[in-house]
């Protein structure tokens, strides 16, 4: 997973598997500091196969920059589980626009 994170632009995005499948290029989330560590991102997926037909993932993840660590929950509605993990960030300067 890529995160996008431009604090002078205040812009955030992100990137994974699904997402780059469909559009290709990263998904813009709301930018949410909430605090001088901490940045929390939310976004949502919908129209996702399954054996259900099609189903929607919410995401909720915070990244925590001064110790570079990503920690991310995803919803599946209609389903009882709750997929998360959590795991070192690597600095790069990719320019998200």
């Amino acid at each position: 997973m890529l995160v996008f994170v431009d604090h002078d632009e205040k812009v955030t995005g992100v990137m994974d598997g699904i997402i780059a499948t469909r559009q290709k290029t990263p998904m813009i989330v709301p930018y949410d500091q909430r605090s001088k560590q901490r940045l929390k991102l939310k976004w949502s997926l919908s129209n996702l196969g399954s054996s259900q037909g099609s189903t929607k993932v919410s995401y909720s993840a915070t990244m925590d920059e001064p110790r570079m660590k990503l920690s991310i929950s995803g919803r599946v509605h209609g389903a009882d589980n709750r997929p998360s993990g959590s795991g070192p960030c690597k600095r790069s300067n990719i320019k998200l626009n």
